[in-house]
């Protein structure tokens, strides 16, 4: 946790055993070029400034817990395009003009799925289109422009669902193949709000 930080490079560094956090608000790169596995959680904090624009983490597979960025006010995009099974997931504080982010292999969040934000920028989620388990809340809210979610159509399994303030999101969304099975509790919920352009909701039952 040093604001000061504006550089982090590690070029041969592959795998972190516990947790790599970054709490700075003068960030400006960030590259660990081979890094594959982090062993606890990866958890990137830009304390409501930043001045960084894309971040990007080419070769990892697998964030064991949690998968935190926010708070970067300058951050455009996210990359991770091995990226197969983390645990959670936390975009809840990303910025009004982010753009894009792309995960096309993730297939498993072992826990939420969190993001949530007034963004007027991202217009879809198709490169995640890998999702199929997410064993906690999938929670999408507050991205005023996506106009689709037909990147949840591979979804297999699903701990509940939350979509709320999608206001440009008119095209049906299909989750008919997944099964909701909440570990953390004895029921799943399936709450939208604020969506009035959605069509439907395509389930298995």
């Amino acid at each position: 946790y040093n604001n000061g930080v504006k550089f982090v490079q590690f070029d041969l560094l592959k795998a972190i055993e516990g947790d790599f956090v970054i709490s700075s608000s003068t960030l400006t790169t960030l590259q660990i070029p081979e890094l594959i596995n982090v062993g606890g959680a990866l958890n990137i904090f830009g304390m409501g400034k930043g001045a960084i624009s894309t971040l990007v983490f080419p070769k990892v597979q697998t964030v064991k817990n949690s998968l935190s960025i926010n708070e970067i006010s300058t951050l455009k995009s996210i990359s991770f395009p091995e990226l197969i099974e983390t645990g959670s997931i936390n975009f809840s504080s990303l910025p009004i003009e982010f753009e894009k982010l792309s995960m096309p292999k993730l297939s498993v969040v072992n826990g939420d799925l969190f993001s949530t934000t007034g963004n007027v920028s991202l217009t879809n989620l198709d490169e995640m289109s890998n999702l199929a388990t997410v064993t906690g809340l999938l929670s999408i809210c507050y991205f005023y422009e996506l106009s689709s979610l037909s990147n949840l159509k591979n979804l297999k399994r699903i701990g509940s669902l939350k979509l709320e303030k999608l206001i440009s999101c008119s095209s049906p969304i299909d989750i008919s193949d997944a099964v909701f099975s909440n570990e953390d509790s004895e029921e799943s919920i399936i709450r939208i709000s604020e969506c009035k352009k959605l069509q439907k909701l395509i389930t298995k039952d």
